[in-house]
């Protein structure tokens, strides 16, 4: 399956606080008008939803591994974070149902992020970290296997650019057409034996959706290096399974439902990014830009109106100087206000300016600014600057600001009312994903098994 290094161990920690948090932030919130049934299931089953099976050992596994990562490694589980878990994973698999044929298509993206979160996941339920026996290494490929020419065979791009134009659309260099990912899931790149168990293959596909982006395009170019090194992730991961079964008794369906609270999890946090609930700078948010569309601009003004104090810009400092001739000095002098000497004793000794120190008052709309007086309005108040070298290169100064005086920034400045817009258009996202949750609780079949459960179902009561 995925992609794996063994020295990662113990960025298992750093994987749950990512894990858990996103769940738990999303598990608090409230279903409305929900249709949640109770009943005695068999004992290996926690719930299900339409039918797809979530088993109670693999529940319990990551209510553990949860409640360790808040609170310490000795620490138990108590009600109200089994109910904040549970209510986590049901909504982020709703939401995953929802998404599931939407024209946003993540699979693959998902597919590599799942496969390295549900290792670290993994590693903190194995008793000792996995490591190869003999018996256990992968058989390499035979000599008279021409795996390149193999791969020369069907990696080519002129087909998915033929059906690309057919269909009438654009797709990366590097996407498979429907007869290329075939044929990659049939292509042989490496075999592994497990103790016990029969010789067994990894195939191109399994090796190419568990790489990063960037490692993506070496596998698609047949990077034989970058494919080994995708067999061993996918070998090690199989090891890894084996031992968190036998050390956990778990069964693979239990594995398997571990996976689905990554996979839901990941699938999440992408909407999450895409709809601006979550901002980040390194990703786009395509679907942030539909909900503002929706704000209006009586909207906008009625927010600035109600958080005015919000947006400020610096108007105007009060501040002093300390003019020295080279770098040498500069630092001297620097040191020696940070050692506590007054600043005005300082101007005394060392500026060799005939202002006594004094920048005075500089207000951000003078035109005739000099430079010092600039630095000024960007410096923090009540805080020694460190030495600038001057434009002219002749001089250094330190600066100290003694007050700051704010501006409002005006409703008309672009930056104001866009922040304002995104701003609006998280809180109609979050808004829009609560009433989805209302929706899908009605749509879907959610059981649960009251052998665990019926003790929290006043708390799971939605109605």
């Amino acid at each position: 399956m995925i992609k794996y290094q063994m020295d990662g161990y113990w960025k298992g920690y750093l994987f749950l606080s990512l894990v858990i948090g996103a769940l738990w932030s999303g598990l608090c919130s409230s279903f409305v008008n929900a249709d949640v049934v109770f009943t005695k299931m068999d004992e290996h089953i926690a719930f299900t939803i339409d039918e797809q099976l979530f088993t109670y050992p693999a529940y319990t596994q990551f209510l553990q591994l949860a409640s360790q990562q808040k609170q310490g490694r000795n620490a138990a589980p108590n009600n109200m974070q089994g109910t904040g878990l549970l209510k986590g994973v049901i909504e982020n698999h709703l939401l995953a149902l929802s998404e599931n044929g939407d024209e946003h298509d993540h699979s693959l993206a998902l597919y590599a992020d799942t496969f390295a979160e549900y290792r670290d996941l993994l590693l903190l339920l194995v008793a000792v970290k996995p490591a190869y026996k003999a018996g256990q290494v992968i058989v390499p490929l035979s000599k008279r296997y021409d795996l390149p020419k193999l791969l020369a065979s069907f990696l080519k791009t002129e087909s998915v650019a033929r059906e690309s134009a057919i269909a009438n659309r654009i797709v990366s260099q590097e996407a498979f057409s429907e007869h290329q990912e075939v044929a990659a899931q049939g292509l042989i790149v490496g075999r592994y034996q497990l103790p016990g168990d029969a010789l067994k293959s990894v195939f191109f596909w399994d090796v190419y959706r568990i790489q990063s982006v960037q490692n993506k395009a070496k596998v698609r170019r047949g990077d034989l290096a970058s494919i080994a090194q995708g067999v061993e992730a996918v070998v090690d991961l199989k090891l890894l399974e084996e031992n968190v079964k036998k050390d956990r008794k778990l069964t693979d369906v239990d594995l398997h439902t571990l996976w689905r609270f990554v996979w839901d999890k990941q699938n999440k946090q992408q909407y999450y990014l895409e709809t601006g609930i979550v901002m980040d700078l390194h990703h786009d948010q395509p679907l942030l830009e539909r909900f503002k569309s929706l704000v209006t601009k009586t909207e906008i003004q009625q927010y600035y109106q109600e958080h005015q104090s919000e947006f400020v810009q610096v108007g105007s400092v009060e501040a002093r100087h300390i003019t020295v001739a080279n770098q040498i000095k500069a630092d001297y002098v620097y040191d020696k206000l940070q050692s506590g000497m007054d600043f005005n004793e300082a101007v005394k000794r060392y500026s060799l300016t005939k202002d006594g120190g004094m920048l005075g008052f500089i207000n951000k709309e003078d035109k005739s600014l000099s430079f010092v007086k600039k630095l000024a309005l960007i410096q923090a108040a009540n805080k020694i600057s460190t030495p600038y070298r001057m434009l002219d290169g002749k001089s250094y100064e330190i600066i100290l600001v003694d007050k700051k005086q704010p501006a409002p920034l005006p409703l008309s400045d672009k930056s104001v009312q866009n922040q304002i817009a995104n701003t609006l258009a998280v809180k109609r996202a979050k808004s829009d994903l609560q009433h989805s949750y209302s929706n899908w609780f009605s749509k879907h079949d959610i059981v649960l098994n009251n052998r665990y459960f019926k003790e929290i179902d006043v708390q799971l009561s939605y109605r």
